[in-house]
């Protein structure tokens, strides 16, 4: 899976359910080393502004609770 087919997995998956990083990663088949990369580079991409894009975990920091882009 190249790195724009990855993405767009993500925030599809991640619209519907709510789940932790390791589910994430299993569901993908990627490593979690991998996907955190992923996650910060959607945090991080010039072309979506940093207020639109809302990555929100958990307390413990385990769990993905909220993904927002709009």
């Amino acid at each position: 899976m190249n790195f724009p087919e990855l993405m767009d997995e993500i925030l599809l998956i991640l619209s519907e359910k709510e789940m932790t990083e390791r589910e994430l990663a299993k569901i993908l088949r990627v490593e979690r080393k991998i996907l955190k990369k992923v996650l910060e580079f959607l945090k991080e991409m010039d072309f979506i502004e940093s207020d639109n894009l809302r990555l929100r975990l958990s307390e413990s920091g385990r769990k993905l609770v909220e993904l927002d882009v709009y």
